[in-house]
């Protein structure tokens, strides 16, 4: 998807340029003169370029270990471009280009992806044994070139007919050759690698004649390359969708950042709170002490549960702030997106919703004094000064942990109902604003609505040209490849 802005004029002048039935170098000429489109197009025409020219054809250059194919490609080259020795010495897969053809050599046991066409160079006294791998052609046609003759008459001295064991040779290797191709194999050439001038003027011309299939198959690469492309650029021009505001904002994920917060915030509090009391606990010498501070437990207890309370408002005053802007933010954005024009204004003000209103602070404090106090005294209340003050110590500090511990359990569950609401005033915040944005740049948005009618009306104009050179390409190539088919039945 191309964004940015242009003006309707341009739009329309596009619209304009683009009447009739123009070539692909037209629209992407037209598509240059639109600001918004110019680098894009310029792109666009220098990929065209490339691919009007006619791709070179691929062909793998394999066959047998030490059958000469590096000698053969440096006398269809005619320099030693390749490496020749008389141990194998070409490991890995090279690739060179002579008169327009792609070649590359790739020795056996080397994998390597099909071409358009293959040479096999085999040596005729051994032809393709099978524990030799050579690449697959893919289809494609295939050229034998029979390599070493002179060395297999020199082998056959002591036969009483050498030629008709040459022609023996030659006729089992052509088996094997055709054993391992899934295409046609086109020709058989014999010749002799190390004399370059008759590898240049004779069997070069040879090979490119069997291989004309090659030359076809890479055609047909060509236009489904260019069919390739130009659906990418149609993709790429497709027109945007109509203006839809306000747009939907993702606020439950901002509702539960604020109730991370909140919680957060205030069960740090209470943890304080629980240490402190139990300092206050370490010193205790006496029953009358300890009566004492159970007496302030309650008081205690209604503190530490409106701190709590307290820094959990102060934690959901910040976050909805950060929420607000964060959903302004991103509404601004939308609208700049949208109308071309950077939004300004920061709309009406918005008030966060109260933190856990139903949360019941004197009646929590209550329940957990009593309970702790029980704790302390024992089952009989009579008898509470009969025990250790240690122990009652004890007690106290033990039921204090699990009533901060239930505390902060409905604390928390308390904070998380909220999120159902801040999510609900985050909503309203978003419609607030963007009724506020809609109504303040009203004129902004009619203005970007005519530019983008004009503009899904120019783009439309693209895709139907484009499209029409599409399928013609898309023609050709299932007429080609229905002849290559019927060619290689």
């Amino acid at each position: 998807m191309i964004r940015g802005v242009a003006s309707v004029a341009d739009w329309e002048q596009l619209e304009e340029a683009l009447a009739g039935t123009p070539s692909v170098p037209e629209v992407l000429a037209a598509l240059a003169c639109v600001p918004v489109l110019s680098e894009h197009a310029r792109g666009w025409q220098q990929a065209w370029t490339r691919l009007q020219k006619p791709p070179a054809p691929r062909v793998v250059w394999t066959g047998d270990a030490k059958a000469g194919r590096s000698t053969l490609l440096n006398a269809v080259l005619g320099r030693p471009l390749l490496h020749v020795a008389v141990r194998p010495c070409t490991p890995v897969a090279v690739t060179v280009f002579a008169g327009g053809w792609r070649l590359t050599e790739v020795p056996p046991q080397v994998p390597h992806e099909p071409a358009d066409g293959r040479v096999l160079v085999v040596d005729v006294r051994q032809p393709l044994p099978r524990r030799a791998r050579v690449v697959s052609d893919g289809g494609g046609p295939t050229v034998l070139v029979l390599t070493k003759l002179d060395r297999a008459r020199a082998d056959a001295v002591l036969s009483s007919d050498v030629e008709a064991e040459l022609d023996e040779a030659v006729d089992e290797a052509v088996r094997r050759a055709r054993r391992r191709c899934t295409g046609p194999l086109v020709d058989v050439v014999r010749c002799d690698a190390r004399e370059a001038e008759a590898v240049r003027d004779q069997l070069w011309p040879r090979i490119q004649a069997g291989l004309a299939g090659a030359r076809e198959r890479a055609a047909l690469r060509g236009r489904a390359q260019r069919h390739h492309w130009l659906t990418q650029v149609v993709a790429s021009v497709t027109p945007p969708e109509p203006m839809s505001w306000p747009p939907s904002v993702a606020v439950d994920g901002l509702a539960r950042g604020i109730a991370q917060a909140a919680v957060t915030s205030a069960l740090a509090g209470l943890a304080l709170d629980r240490d402190a009391w139990l300092a206050t606990l370490q010193p205790v010498q006496t029953h009358s002490a300890l009566e004492g501070c159970l007496d302030r437990l309650e008081a205690v207890l209604r503190t530490a549960l409106r701190s709590a309370m307290a820094r959990a408002e102060d934690a959901v005053g910040r976050a909805w702030d950060a929420a607000v802007a964060g959903v302004r933010r991103e509404l601004d954005a939308a609208w700049t997106d949208q109308v071309g024009v950077p939004a300004s204004g920061s709309g009406p003000p918005a008030r966060s919703p109260h933190v856990a209103p139903a949360f019941g602070v004197e009646r929590l404090a209550a329940a957990h004094a009593a309970r702790i106090r029980v704790a302390a005294t024992g089952p009989v209340g009579a008898l509470a000064r009969l025990r250790r003050v240690s122990v009652r110590t004890e007690a106290a500090a033990a039921a204090w942990r699990t009533s901060l511990v239930e505390m902060e359990t409905d604390l928390g569950a308390a904070l998380w109902d909220g999120v159902v609401r801040w999510a609900d005033a985050l909503e309203a915040v978003c419609g607030d604003h963007g009724a506020w944005r809609e109504s303040k740049d009203a004129a902004q948005r009619r203005t970007a609505e005519q530019r983008q009618v004009a503009r899904r009306r120019a783009l439309a104009r693209v895709r139907v040209a484009l499209g029409a050179v599409r399928s013609v390409e898309e023609g050709i190539e299932s007429g080609g490849e229905g002849q290559d088919e019927s060619g290689h039945g």
